[in-house]
């Protein structure tokens, strides 16, 4: 693809897009995207205001193009001092700095998997992949080791902007590069087909799980062995922590060090009743039912138990666990797990589990509101980000538009891997035993822990509407994943909360997630030398 050389202002840069797309269109992305690194000369314009009326929602959707998506991710690459286009030299050494970093960003080709042979010829993947290194990480010797973050669902590597600097410092201190990525399907990475994700209608709830992990996992597999890094570290947010752990549990030897930044799918699900084999009866009986088969002794026998018979069934539920006499109706020992989300009832648990199984996806919802959607995402921006304000939170909120309002494509993944109420549908607690490396979970103060918190470089509380009294991913899901690993023989793992912060921890309190990334980026480096 040819650079572009644009020096054109705001206005022109958006009428040029518009005269070669149409307004909000959502296909737009089927070649590798412009990358930062084509528009050297370009001039970037600040960032819309939120749009708070109709008529400031509709400039921001007549406006989208894939000029303005790359624009919005350069705000935030640009807060790197060391950040070059592919055009510029790397950073160069200095008396006083022999070995400085350098950050470039560039879509990663990666092949098209077999089972996809009858897509067309055409369709090309890549890994939009942030790459932060040094002269001395970027030698032969010590390329074959990494340290790589990973978003969450439906975001981007561009939401961890605050994180960047730290991580690439610590990464080169013991001698590694630092790499950020957008999942496959995700942020500015290619928008391949979501049907890619489905296992078929018959398919067993174990292979509909392992079908969309596997598409995210060879994905990463396949990205590794383009960059020639042997060994990661492996740095994951939400489901990306989720998608982490499942890539350690299938390529042990590629990764050295798990750090999981409020980790989606942990915990068992508490409203799922199970039977003592651990099989989820719920799904179970949606399967027999799906199939169209007759209901096994096991249904029946939960049923039974429902109807006051004595049938074995255990009914997991942590956040209520049996009561211990003197200890107040809580097991001695266990914090009361008082930040769980509660499971939905009667007609609106019809409704949104019927919505969540036919693959409904909030993103779709957005992108199908046409002008109204900007103003959608400004009301998500405002609440999700209030620890940000002014400059960084229009950056903020101008990149989250651009990449919900892309194809939609793996988004679609989360009814696959979750079920209704966002528990895993094979829970990592019951996989991590097989893990032989130190593994960190991490999440934020609960709500009975810290009752006033503060954005973390002010004395400005945050609002409840911010999502800021605790984390809804249940650290209580850490703790008992690191029992599981104690009782494999595995003493690696530890959990750390971090105060101050919603789930999304590392922008709402990025100065304590910061010190725990070193922390455990220098302890990988001590290791590797052990």
């Amino acid at each position: 693809m040819t650079a572009v050389h644009a020096t054109a202002n705001a206005t022109a840069t958006a009428s040029s897009s518009r005269s070669s797309l149409s307004a909000g269109n959502n296909e737009d992305i089927g070649e590798p995207p412009l990358s930062p690194s084509e528009q050297v000369e370009i001039e970037l314009s600040k960032a819309r205001e939120l749009p708070s009326s109709f008529m400031s929602s509709l400039s921001a959707w007549w406006g989208s193009s894939e000029r303005a998506s790359v624009d919005s991710e350069l705000r935030l690459l640009r807060r790197l001092p060391f950040f070059r286009t592919e055009n510029q030299p790397d950073v160069a050494p200095t008396a006083s700095n022999s070995n400085p970093l350098t950050a470039r960003v560039s879509q990663v080709p990666i092949p098209t998997p077999p089972s996809s042979s009858t897509r067309p010829t055409t369709d090309k993947r890549w890994i939009n992949t942030l790459s932060i290194s040094t002269p001395e990480s970027r030698a032969p010797e010590n390329k074959k080791k990494a340290v790589v973050l990973t978003h969450g669902y439906g975001a981007a590597m561009g939401f961890m902007y605050r994180n960047w600097q730290v991580m690439g410092e610590s990464a080169s201190e013991i001698g590694r590069s630092a790499y950020a990525i957008d999942w496959l399907g995700m942020g500015r990475s290619a928008r391949v087909d979501p049907k890619e994700l489905e296992a078929g209608k018959k398919a067993t709830v174990k292979e509909r799980v392992e079908k969309a992990e596997n598409f995210f996992l060879e994905s990463l597999e396949s990205w590794r062995e383009a960059q020639g890094i042997e060994v990661m570290t492996l740095i994951g947010h939400s489901l990306g922590g989720y998608l982490s752990t499942a890539y350690a549990l299938k390529y042990p030897s590629r990764v050295d060090r798990l750090v999981l930044l409020s980790p989606a799918g942990i915990p068992e699900n508490p409203y799922a009743p199970v039977n003592s084999e651990g099989v989820n009866i719920e799904e179970f009986e949606a399967a027999a039912k799906e199939l169209g088969e007759p209901q096994t002794a096991a249904v029946k026998g939960v049923k039974a138990q429902r109807e006051g018979n004595t049938t074995p069934l255990e009914v997991k539920d942590s956040n209520h666990p049996p009561a211990v006499p003197g200890a107040g109706g809580v097991e001695s020992g266990e914090k009361k797990r008082d930040n769980i989300p509660k499971a939905p009832t009667g007609r609106s648990r019809q409704l949104f589990a019927w919505a969540w199984e036919q693959g409904w996806s909030p993103f779709g919802i957005v992108r199908s509101l046409g002008p109204w959607g900007p103003m959608m995402v400004a009301r998500y921006s405002s609440r999700r980000f209030a620890a940000l304000s002014g400059e960084e939170l229009r950056d903020m909120h101008d990149y989250c538009w651009s990449i919900t309002r892309a194809k939609g494509s793996s988004e679609y993944c989360i009814s696959h891997l979750l079920a209704p109420g966002a528990y895993a549908r094979m829970p990592l607690v019951n996989r991590v035993d097989k893990l032989k490396i130190p593994v960190l979970f991490s999440c934020t103060y609960s709500q009975s822990i810290v009752d006033t918190r503060y954005h973390a470089n002010s004395n400005t509380p945050l609002s409840d509407a911010a999502d800021g009294d605790h984390d809804w991913m249940d650290i209580q899901g850490g703790r008992d994943a690191v029992k599981k690993m104690k009782e494999a023989g595995n003493n690696q793992g530890k959990v750390v909360e971090i105060p101050y912060a919603g789930h999304h921890l590392y922008l709402d309190n990025p100065k304590k997630t910061n010190a725990m990334l070193r922390e455990e980026i220098l302890a990988a480096g001590k290791t590797q030398h052990a």
